[in-house]
Parts: C-alpha cells; structure tokens; sequence
C-alpha cells in the first residue's frame, strides 16, 4: 500500500464487499473491457468519410508525408496539425490497407482499443492508490469515467482525440513509477511520454512543462536522483530537437508556410497571450475560466471539483513541510512522498485548463465558451479521484451544497452571456455534454439552465443512493447501480450525437464524394490522369475528403477560370458549374451528385470511356 511520508495510508477505506474467487477478478474487467469495445465501436461500420474539417486530414496528412504520397495542393491550404496520431496509428493503417474505406474503420476500431486500453491502466493506477477499496467497486469507477460521453463520440472520428487519452493514461502510470519507483528507464520513459504527448498535440504542452516543473524539483531535493533526472533531460532535449527537424520539413514540404499555418502553430497565440494584460483581455479569460469550469463540473457531475479538491488538500501541507524541512536543511522523503505526485497532476491539468482557456476564449460560437474538448483527454484520473474522494467524505453534505450553489450561478453567469449576444453558431465536437441542450442554428435560451439542472439532477440521485445508509455490506454493488443512470445519461449524450449530427454527415458525404470518386477510379482504374478541385465553385474543405478517397492520387485545388476544356483531365466542379452557359459545348458531365460533378473535356478520351461505360 502506498504511504505519505508520515507513512499514513493516503486512502483510507471502509467500503467492503463480497470476497470472490481470484479468476472472478479478472473475467469481470475482461467482460468490462467487452462491453466497453462494443459500446465504442458500436456503429463504427458505417463511418467511412472525414467528418471534421481541417483536423482529421491534417493527421491523414501526415500518414500522406511519411508514406510519400503527394496531398501538397490540399494541405497547402490548411493549418499545421501536429503529426504524433498520423505517423504512429494512421501510417501502419495505411500501409496495410489500400481501400481509404478500410482505412477508416480500422483507425475507429484502433481507438475503441485504444480506450480498452485506457480502462486497464486505470484500474491498476487506482487499485495501487486505493488498496483497501473493493477492486469490483474500482473496476465499475473505471468503466464509468471511459464511458464519458467525449470518448465515445471521438471514437468513432480518426483524430488524435482516443490516442492522447491513452497517452495521459500512459503518462499518470509512468508518473508514478517515476516518484514510487525512481529507475533510469522509469525517468527515460516519462520523458518520452511527456514529449509524445506533445507531438500528439501541441495543447499538451502543460504537461511537459508540469513534468519540467517537478524534475528540477527532484534534482535540488534529491541528490541521489540527479543523474536519473540528468538522463531525463538529454532524452527529452533529443526528442525535441528530432521533433523540431520533423516538423520543420513537414510545414515546409507539405503546407508551404501558408498564411493558415500559424491558426494551430504556437507562433499563432502569441496576440492571445497578449490580450491578457488588457482590461478587456483579462475579462475575456475570465469569462473563458468559468465556462470551462462550469462545464467540467457539470458534465462529470461535479467529480471534477472533488478531485480538484481533494489534489489541493495533498499539495498545500506537502509544500508547507518541504519548505519547513528545507528551511531546517532536511529534504529527507520530499521526492517519495506521493503527493508529491498529486501536485504533479495538479499542475498538469491546471496548466493544461489554462492553454484551453487562452486559446479558445469565447469568440463567435456558443462552443467556445463551454469548451470542454482541450481538457477532457486528461479528466479521467482526476473524475476517479473525484468519485472516491466524494465516497469517502464525511463533510459530503455541505460541500455539495455549496458545489450546487456554485453551478448554478456559473449556469447563470455563463447563460447571461450567451443569451446577451444571441448566437447561434455551435459545434458539439467540441461540447459533447452541451449537445443535448445546445443545437447549431438554434438560440440557447434556456439551455446552458437546462443543462445544469439535468447535471445537477442526476448526480444529486446517484450521491443520495451511494450515501444512504441501508444494506451497506454490499456498498460495492450499491455503487455500480448509483452509477447506472451516470452511464445511461453518458451512452444517451454520445449516441444521439452519433446516431444524429455525425451519420447525417456521414450520409450526405457518401452522395457527394464516394459515388463521385468510384465513377473515377471506375474510368481511369491506373490513375493515369489528373484529377483538379475547383474552390470557387465550392467549399474548399470539401476538396479534402475528395483527396482522401483518391488515396494515392494527388489532388490539384485550382479554379474554374484555370480549367483547360480542350485537356483530357478530370475536373470536380459545383453543381452549379454545370448549369453555366456555353457548358454542354465544352464539356462533359461524367456524374452529377446532390452538390458536385465530375466533369471532362467533351471531345477527350474520358468522356468516350464514360459513355462507353454507360451504355
């Protein structure tokens, strides 16, 4: 069992259970890990087409560089992503399927593993914590906080979003071998853990600098540990510098320092950090901070404040007696002791709460300023940390209320403002828990009221359940069906989400690109000619999922202007290119779908081809 440095057992517990035969320990999380694959790969089948433009062709990018296929005319038009997901999941993926439709599905079948994955580190990180727990109790917790409705729906998109999931799972276990069992290789693997996250996606940045934060620590409080942490930065310094030299070549091969490179690139938030020591910036961050934080508290149904809670009740007398004992000359036990490990979480997800806050401070969507996507990769620790805290509580009564009290007048606050500059633009991507409430085109009035009371609601029943006093040797049963209508609310959340939003795009892309793209390959099987996107005649985002069913093929992105009648090449045109006068002595329409058409020369080989096909 894990100890503090006054050797007391961090986690007490008194929840006691059933004691069941050891096979029964593992067939229950092997049949949790089950039912967690199904529910995330549940419909996964019928998902074949990018649904976020830039970011999911952005990691698909980079598999295109690192496998040399030529996407330059498309990528040139976008911001920079960051590569970590294309080059370590979607590469393999791509080499070893050749239909862009496997592609797909098997990056959505990678993440479902990717969250099992997640739910195993977790219940061996929490059953070290909470020895004395009942491993079916922590088992059920675990299985609860992957089903948060984020990770379902992310699931079932190819981006980076399960991959850095199981990366901060990765990095909390790394973590706290690093402070219980301070090996060489421990010290090497938290280094590559901490600028893998970063490759991954550059808002993890306050992770690596959390991390920087608590090795200098050890060097000055641990003279035996200076030669590990010493290891730890050589590691580090070299993956950076790698990761500097691969991401130099990649923006300039691949995106050509186009004006959009700098929207995700760390050059682009330099105006944004300066805003803040504005009167108006400050105000705008703050506004950020309460819906950020209103918006964590309610879609974990307040484990979020607990776990922030009981992190703080670690840190503040842990650093009060480092202080004292280095003010006395002693350092004995300050890097053992694992709370130093809670501050280390701490900061992590403080700083990481903050790059979301400054960086998406509420702009011109409803989204902005409940923004969850940016912290909820790393929730996870901190919302099971959030639902034992809570069950071991004594003072859980008055906390809760001052914690309802709280929300609603965050709900208040963030309604005010919402409601005040009557907005309709929202994406749900990035506010999973708000979906439900809050729908694209719509006013929120009432909504972000509505959505709190429905928090507030069901975590009030599941508490009331937990700590009722009645047929308590069975607490670790009582806690799997308090946590019932918890999982119910999340699959609902997620699924209708999926089942609405996504499969209507996911439809409407079928009709407009796949039929489009088959009609190609159906005429020019050896790719032999050149196939163009004319931006002007519609979106360009479109031209991305047209270059990512064409797999090897590049796409060429130019205008209607530059088109050539008289070459024998393929042209992907609005549907109102079609209709222009003058069009039908020019060219010939190969296919027309409910936006798009595939059009040639009308004297050319393809167009004979095409009406020979036809016929």
């Amino acid at each position: 069992m894990y100890a503090e440095g006054n050797k007391k057992t961090i986690v007490s517990d008194n929840i006691k259970g059933i004691s069941g035969a050891k096979w029964w320990k593992w067939v229950f999380p092997g049949l949790l890990s089950v039912i967690l694959f199904l529910v995330m790969s549940k419909d996964s089948q019928y998902f074949n087409q990018l649904l976020l433009y830039d970011d999911e062709f952005g990691y698909w990018a980079a598999s295109a560089y690192l496998t040399g296929t030529d996407w330059r005319s498309v990528t040139s038009g976008i911001p920079y992503y960051s590569y970590g997901y294309g080059f370590l999941i979607l590469t393999p993926i791509r080499l070893l399927f050749s239909s862009p439709d496997m592609m797909y599905f098997a990056a959505l079948i990678v993440n479902s593993l990717l969250i099992v994955g997640s739910f195993w580190i977790a219940r061996y990180v929490t059953g070290k914590l909470f020895e004395e727990m009942h491993w079916a109790a922590i088992d059920t917790i675990c299985f609860l906080v992957m089903l948060y409705p984020s990770n379902i729906v992310f699931a079932h998109i190819a981006w980076a979003e399960c991959l850095l999931v199981f990366m901060f799972w990765v990095f909390v276990w790394t973590s706290l071998r690093v402070i219980t069992k301070p090996s060489v290789l421990n010290h090497i693997g938290i280094a590559a853990v901490a600028m893998g996250l970063y490759v991954v996606h550059q808002r993890s940045i306050a992770v690596a600098i959390a991390t920087w934060m608590v090795m200098v620590w050890c060097f000055f409080a641990d003279k035996g540990r200076r030669k590990k942490v010493a290891v730890f930065a050589v590691v580090f310094v070299a993956l950076a510098v790698a990761h500097m030299f691969i991401k130099t070549d990649l923006v300039d091969t691949y995106y050509f320092n186009n004006i959009r490179v700098d929207v995700n690139n760390m050059g682009g938030q330099v105006e944004k950090i300066t805003d803040i020591f504005s009167l108006d910036g400050f105000w705008e961050l703050l506004q950020s901070i309460i819906g950020k934080w209103f918006y964590l508290f309610v879609a974990t149904l307040m484990a979020a404040w607990w776990g922030a809670e009981f992190l703080f009740r670690k840190m503040g007398p842990y650093l009060k007696e480092s202080f004292s004992q280095i003010k006395q000359h002693k350092k004995e036990g300050l890097v053992e002791n694992l709370s130093l490990w809670f501050t280390w979480l701490l900061l992590a997800f403080g700083g990481n709460f903050m790059v979301c806050a400054i960086y998406m401070k509420f702009g011109m969507r409803n989204d902005t300023l409940v923004y969850g996507r940016y912290n909820e990769y790393m929730i996870g620790i901190y919302f099971i940390i959030g639902v034992i805290a809570f069950l071991k509580d004594e003072k859980w009564l008055f906390k809760t209320m001052v914690y309802f009290t709280v929300a609603l007048l965050c709900g208040w606050f963030v309604q005010s403002i919402l409601d005040g500059l009557n907005l309709t633009a929202y994406q749900a991507y990035h506010s999973i828990c708000t979906s439900l409430f809050l729908e694209k085109g719509s006013s929120v009035k009432g909504g972000i009221m509505a959505y709190t009371m429905m928090g507030l609601a069901v975590s009030t029943f599941a508490m009331l359940l937990v700590k009722a006093k009645p047929w308590r040797q069975f607490d670790w049963v009582r806690i799997g069906i308090a946590l019932c209508p918890v999982i119910i609310l999340f699959h609902v959340t997620a699924y209708t989400m999926i089942s609405g939003t996504m499969m209507e795009k996911q439809n409407l892309r079928i009709i407009n690109i796949t039929y489009l793209v088959d009609k190609i390959n159906q005429i020019d099987p050896e790719a032999s000619k050149r196939v163009y996107y004319c931006s002007d005649t519609e979106s360009r985002y479109w031209s991305e999922s047209f270059q990512f069913h064409l797999k090897d093929t590049p796409l060429t992105v130019t205008t209607s202007s530059e088109i050539d009648p008289d070459s024998d090449d393929f042209y992907i045109v609005g549907n109102d290119f079609v209709h222009t006068v003058g069009f039908d002595e020019e060219f010939y329409c190969i296919k027309e779908s409910y936006q798009f058409a595939v059009i040639v020369n009308a004297d050319g080989e393809l167009a004979q081809k095409a009406k020979e096909l036809g016929e």
